[in-house]
């Protein structure tokens, strides 16, 4: 006589759902109280921490850019006289190079 080697019991909860399970009352309150539990976590999530922050963290973060501001204009006023010295500084250099120093190709030629 073969032996049946079913080793979940009938009540396992790994077991497979069967219509007969999904009509019984226990599993359908399970599934809304379940589903309360998450849709409750979820509306403290939103009310305790807003993604897009509380009114006082927004303030917070304006006033923050706004004594950023002056800094960062300073900072880009000082880069702009920069880049103008860099521009002049290339133009003379050039200039100067042309002026006093000798073409490479005709270097040799010119100083034999």
């Amino acid at each position: 006589m073969p032996k049946s080697f079913n080793f979940a019991p009938a009540s396992a909860p790994w077991r497979k759902l069967s219509l007969a399970s999904l009509k019984d009352p226990r599993v359908s309150v399970r599934a809304v109280l379940g589903m309360l539990l998450l849709l409750n976590i979820a509306a403290a999530l939103i009310l305790f921490k807003p993604w897009g922050g509380s009114a006082d963290d927004l303030e917070r973060q304006l006033a923050s850019m706004r004594s950023q501001l002056p800094r960062q204009q300073a900072a880009l006023a000082k880069t702009k006289t920069l880049v103008q010295k860099v521009e002049k500084a290339r133009v003379e250099g050039g200039q100067l190079m042309a002026k006093y120093m000798l073409n490479g190709r005709s270097a040799y030629s010119s100083i034999v």
